[in-house]
């Protein structure tokens, strides 16, 4: 839904300007990230994408959050994030099924 919503409301989620929805949503991201599993939520989800950039970037993101975790924290991100790659994969395509299948 997410994809949807960035392509008509603006470059963040809720219009021209990071909102408490950016802000809700980015340690998630982020962790998804840290974790490399980013690419399974944000394939072929192009302003989703966009708008990750764009958090990524933004100030108060870096110093609230990410310049907060210790290189043994991303270290230990980056070890154990493949582990569970094959799981996380499973569960966002069974979310993103019972998404399509409401919808309908």
């Amino acid at each position: 839904m997410l994809e949807e919503t960035l392509s008509g409301s603006g470059p963040w989620i809720l219009g021209d300007a990071p909102g408490l929805a950016d802000i809700n949503l980015m340690p998630f991201a982020a962790r998804l990230e840290y974790l490399g599993l980013l690419h399974l939520w944000i394939a072929d989800r192009p302003h989703v994408m966009a708008w990750w950039t764009r958090a990524r970037e933004w100030p108060h993101f870096r110093s609230g959050l990410q310049d907060l975790i210790s290189d043994a924290e991303f270290l230990e991100m980056r070890t154990h994030g493949p582990k569970i790659a094959d799981d996380v994969a499973g569960i966002i395509a069974e979310v993103r099924s019972d998404t399509r299948a409401a919808a309908h």
